[in-house]
């Protein structure tokens, strides 16, 4: 079957070995392809066979020694006996497709390419070897079945007939969201997929999400691949959970939606949890699809990549302490386009100017508390609520975790309850004022649009 770069691969049918050279390209004579101009892992799995089956009429073995020609029966015996794979290779009764890597025993060239593809942004692309040509023959001579696009569960150490040991990884197939499945773009008339969320929902979830950390199936392999990627599901929801709509890098909030109405954000890992042990809500992070593709292959990416890990490990360290407080920063706008800063009047941040707003409480959406908020402290109504910005920023004993909103008030008359001073400045004026360093971020979405 011929390819083309216009067409998709489409799981189990079957393409020609120098079709699929020629499109992805990659190294030849091996068994695991890293093309240089694309983010894939190309994996071929070959027809292996643990005894050699005689019957009459083959003039010998069916499934020959290695040197010798295949037989004629392409692996079927003239019984109808089937002959037997090889079991390390192949799905397995755990649920897994078992893939032995190259032969060298370290994680070196294209054993550490399926190792860490999560971590490297590649996917890994799986072919199984369609029909029996002679040994030696070069693999673009040969056909290939597509298998689909899998994920590295883990991997463990098996020895081989020859006295020698293997890598043999465990794929599974890919189980979570990816950029080809089909999103919505936002829509001005309809809300953004953003709002009406809880922004410490996150917190119910978060036990269940580090029990199926992988630590409990690391003795060997994971027992079964629907327990893995049950685990993997149950860890990526609360990931995406925790985000809000909201990347984690950039802290803009998602426009699309996937086809369930969901923010449309791709978990990022920032340490695959089968390479340490380690609890994996620490490691990943919920990625806009543009800073996804910035980390991988952008020529900063290592920056942003350790810039992000800092950033989550510190949220997830003040959930640990109960050191995590969640905040909402209304960017208010009044008929002219002014928008409202107010000035603390105690604490340690006395004197320092801010965007008004407040604690979120439990059971309550990002819209509810400022609104909530807003009313109370300076007896201002606000409507067109809508998300901007978040940002976690550390002080000494405690993180604020601050989601940003911009919001339109009914009128500009305001009764300063809890602050020392209120002003409507221009947005262009907002970096002349000594803002809290938590509301920075915000002042800069503010700014975005003007560039």
């Amino acid at each position: 079957m011929e390819l083309s770069l216009s067409q998709e691969l489409m799981i189990g049918s079957t393409y020609a070995g120098e079709e699929i050279c020629r499109l992805f390209g990659g190294q030849r004579g091996t068994r695991i392809r890293t093309p240089k101009a694309m983010p894939l892992v190309l994996l071929f799995a070959g027809r292996r066979y643990r005894v050699n089956q005689q019957h009459p009429g083959s003039g010998g073995d069916c499934c020959a020694s290695p040197g010798e020609p295949f037989g004629c029966c392409d692996g079927v015996a003239a019984n109808g006996t089937p002959v037997v794979l090889d079991p390390e290779e192949g799905w397995n009764a755990d649920g897994f497709y078992h893939f032995q890597g190259e032969r060298q025993m370290h994680f070196v060239r294209g054993n550490r390419a399926v190792r860490d593809h999560a971590r490297d942004g590649k996917l890994l692309l799986l072919f199984e070897e369609a029909s029996l040509g002679r040994q030696g023959a070069s693999m673009k001579r040969r056909v290939w079945r597509f298998v689909g696009p899998m994920e590295c569960a883990g991997h463990y150490f098996a020895p081989l007939r020859s006295a020698k040991a293997a890598i043999v990884f465990l794929l599974a197939p890919v189980s979570s969201w990816s950029p080809w499945q089909a999103v919505l773009p936002g829509d001005s008339r309809r809300l953004s997929p953003v709002t009406g969320r809880y922004p410490l929902a996150f917190l119910k979830s978060r036990p269940d999400a580090i029990a199926a950390r992988a630590e409990k199936a690391r003795h060997g392999h994971p027992s079964s691949a629907r327990e893995w990627l049950a685990s993997c599901l149950r860890i990526q929801g609360y990931v995406r959970d925790r985000s809000l709509g909201f990347c984690e890098m950039c802290g803009k909030p998602t426009p699309f939606a996937n086809s369930r109405g969901e923010p449309c954000l791709e978990v990022h890992y920032m340490l695959r949890p089968y390479d340490s042990g380690v609890d994996p809500v620490h490691y990943l992070a919920a990625c806009c699809l543009e800073c996804h593709g910035r980390i991988h292959c952008g020529p900063d990416g290592r920056r942003h990549d350790e810039a992000l890990a800092r950033r989550v490990a510190m949220l997830e360290r003040s959930v640990d302490r109960d050191e995590l407080l969640t905040v909402t920063a209304g960017v208010i706008h009044d008929a002219d386009g002014k928008v409202l800063l107010t000035q603390r009047g105690h604490g340690a941040l006395a004197g320092k100017w801010e965007f008004p707003g407040g604690k979120v409480e439990a059971g309550e959406t990002l819209e509810a508390c400022l609104a909530r908020e807003i009313r109370e402290e300076l007896d201002l109504a606000i409507g067109d609520i809508r998300p901007l910005a978040a940002s976690v920023y550390h002080y000494d004993d405690f993180a604020v975790r601050l989601f940003g909103l911009s919001a339109r008030a009914t009128g500009n008359h305001v009764e300063l309850r809890e602050h020392a001073n209120g002003v409507w400045v221009w947005p262009s004026e907002l970096t002349s004022y000594d803002l809290s360093p938590a509301d920075l971020p915000v002042a800069a979405a503010v700014a975005r649009p003007m560039r």
